[in-house]
């Protein structure tokens, strides 16, 4: 399974995921309630009259101290690098509340 580093902040987490060799559409990237799924697949070159075979793979699945606004999440690939921000739903992030003298 690639490393994985985990920056998190009070508006969401920030992960960096060591996935050289694979391109945008080797890796699919999916959220199920607190979970996210990792997985990854590179496929060989195909022999005539036979389907490319897979020579690397990963499959990782990633518990989450919350569950991720799902429309904002935002994935991006470069250099063997895949980092993913997952912001916290508005309703669960962190806010001051002001105290007013009564």
């Amino acid at each position: 399974t690639p490393p994985v580093n985990v920056v998190a902040g009070t508006q969401g987490m920030r992960l960096y995921v060591l996935v050289p060799g694979y391109r945008q559409e080797d890796i699919s990237v999916s959220i199920e309630e607190d979970r996210l799924h990792l997985r990854g697949e590179r496929r060989g070159p195909a022999q005539e009259g036979e389907e490319a075979k897979v020579i690397a793979g990963f499959d990782r699945s990633i518990r989450l101290p919350f569950r991720p606004d799902g429309q904002h999440v935002r994935a991006a690939i470069k250099n063997g690098l895949l980092e993913l921000f997952l912001p916290v739903p508005l309703a669960d992030q962190l806010r001051t509340i002001p105290i007013i003298e009564s």
